[in-house]
């Protein structure tokens, strides 16, 4: 086990880990995902969040030069830009309060949704937003309902859409 996923696993308990990140009819794939890895359900009761604002999920990896973590919010209908952003914030906040500040981090705040056409317009909306995490300011990727979350930390990938509008 690695020193990053440790911390979360001491922050969150074994209870509120996850191996799957699914809400209502909304998806995202785990397949490729590296080890050691963790996936925590902030929707779970055992955190006490339920007054707090948070996205769905946060996933962390242990990577040889920097861990991944990603904060992830699934929607199944349409969606306020300005609210999806504040969820994904509130999901960044617990994970600098979570993971250790000394370990390097590649960020990623992720709304995956079920939308048939992911329109220019809601683009745009979105783009005006930006999460904060650890005094960097990211812009929120999106994936269609049943991509690969890996996607996302994968310039190369081929993941059809990802991020950039078209999904």
């Amino acid at each position: 086990m690695s020193a990053l996923v440790e911390a979360v696993e001491a922050q969150v308990g074994s209870e509120a880990l996850v191996t799957e990140c699914r809400k209502e009819n909304t998806t995202v794939l785990l397949d490729g995902v590296p080890t050691p890895s963790a996936v925590v359900d902030l929707d779970s009761s055992t955190l006490g969040l339920s007054q707090r604002r948070r996205c769905d999920y946060l996933f962390v990896v242990d990577a040889p030069d920097a861990g991944w973590v990603a904060v992830i919010e699934l929607k199944s209908r349409t969606f306020r830009a300005e609210g999806v952003v504040g969820q994904l914030q509130g999901g960044a906040e617990l994970a600098e309060e979570w993971l250790p500040e000394a370990v390097s981090l590649n960020f990623r705040p992720v709304l995956v949704h079920r939308l048939p056409t992911f329109s220019m317009r809601r683009r745009t909306e979105l783009d005006k937003w930006q999460i904060q995490f650890r005094g960097s300011r990211v812009k929120v990727q999106t994936l269609p309902s049943g991509a690969r979350l890996m996607a996302v930390f994968d310039p190369r990938s081929d993941e059809e859409g990802v991020g950039d509008g078209r999904d």
